[in-house]
């Protein structure tokens, strides 16, 4: 039950962020889903869903390289870091987590930008949505842990305010 929840809201995740690249915004949707999948059901959860769906995205963005795929591995990654380390409560402290998963998907861009030597790209574009990305993921993680976590608890599902409690001391990190 589970796989098809997540499924169903990485599909839509995945699509309102394709919209939104059609307008010319970087909505981090995808990596803010795959941070709020591994914190709330664990890490091996988390890469799998980063690769799925990171590859999902990177084939509809059209990307020659995973990029993208990489990005939401990180996501995974930091979240069972975060939940590990830091408070999951109230859903308003989660803008910082929200921002550095938001920042993600353009900071695995930015050593090819940087190798090309496209500096007006990197000013023009690529700065500009940066922080755009930052600010949008700051709003958009607060606002998916509370209508996700509403949800969750409806369906009797795991939470992300209530993972720091699944964790044991001695917690093996692949398996929870």
């Amino acid at each position: 039950m589970i796989d098809i929840y997540f499924a169903l809201i990485f599909l839509t995740g995945i699509l309102l962020q394709l919209l939104a690249g059609n307008f010319g915004l970087f909505l981090p949707v995808t990596v803010l889903l795959i941070f709020y999948a591994a914190t709330a059901t664990g890490l091996f959860r988390g890469i799998v869903y980063s690769l799925i769906f990171g590859i999902i995205i990177d084939v509809f963005s059209g990307w020659g390289f995973p990029w993208h795929t990489f990005a939401c591995l990180g996501a995974a990654l930091f979240a069972r870091f975060w939940c590990a380390r830091q408070m999951l409560r109230p859903a308003l402290i989660n803008f910082f987590p929200g921002m550095i998963a938001a920042s993600l998907p353009l900071l695995v861009l930015l050593p090819q930008t940087i190798i090309s030597g496209d500096w007006r790209f990197l000013l023009d574009t690529w700065l500009p949505q940066f922080v755009f990305g930052l600010i949008a993921g700051a709003i958009l993680l607060p606002v998916t842990v509370a209508l996700l976590d509403h949800i969750s608890e409806r369906l009797k599902l795991p939470r992300y305010q209530d993972a720091r409690k699944q964790l044991e001391p001695g917690d093996n990190k692949w398996h929870r």
